[in-house]
């Protein structure tokens, strides 16, 4: 219908945009919704992880508003490390976080993203619920937007909680993260502080050759 419409008619083009983002939101809520009740083990596969990255950022980018900057930083010396994913929920994983950074900031702001390599000490790992003893790639998400109290840190990942008004969230889409990223033997921590931002990091096991 939109792309039928006579040359002008900017009224009903904004009518219509209005609807075709109501079926997207829709449409987001009920893909979480499923990924939420589903119990499926991911088949997954051994990808470089920074070129994986680097593909959702390109991506996330023409979401992102003009007024939010998006930095990359050291990415380069992991390129080649391999961790065992599945790749559609890697790009989901990716996506969520990016733009809930960017929404953080209202519009404007800093996005950083950033890769470390680390062995967590047993007592992380215990805190984390990863194996100790094994190298992770650690991939941080960093925005410059308001911060959470302790009390939302301690409810982040919890399904149906949110801190958006009514109608601009469904709290599903960190717990969905959360999951996926049990499901891939990782994690996903946060740290945030009020008035300076907050980070996510999640920890992905390297995948040795003989895995």
């Amino acid at each position: 219908m939109r792309d039928r419409l006579q040359p002008g008619d900017e009224e009903s083009r904004a009518d219509l945009e209005c609807v075709l983002d109501g079926v997207r939101k829709v449409r987001e809520i009920v893909r979480n919704i499923l990924l939420f009740a589903r119990r499926e083990e991911p088949v997954l596969a051994k990808l470089d992880l920074i070129d994986e990255l680097c593909a959702a950022l390109s991506f996330v980018r023409g979401l992102m508003p003009p007024s939010v900057t998006v930095r990359e930083k050291g990415l380069d010396p992991y390129r080649g490390c391999r961790v065992a994913v599945n790749k559609t929920q890697l790009i989901q994983v990716l996506t969520n976080l990016l733009v809930n950074a960017a929404q953080a900031t209202r519009g404007t702001g800093t996005v950083t993203v950033s890769a470390e390599r680390i062995e967590p000490s047993a007592a992380a790992a215990d805190r984390m619920s990863i194996a100790f003893g094994r190298p992770y790639l650690s991939v941080a998400v960093a925005d410059t937007g308001s911060g959470m109290d302790e009390a939302t840190q301690a409810r982040i990942f919890e399904p149906f909680f949110t801190t958006k008004p009514v109608g601009q969230g469904t709290g599903l889409g960190l717990s969905v993260v959360h999951g996926i990223m049990r499901s891939w033997n990782g994690a996903i921590t946060v740290d945030s502080a009020l008035g300076v931002g907050s980070t996510f990091t999640l920890y992905l096991p390297i995948a040795s050759n003989d895995e």
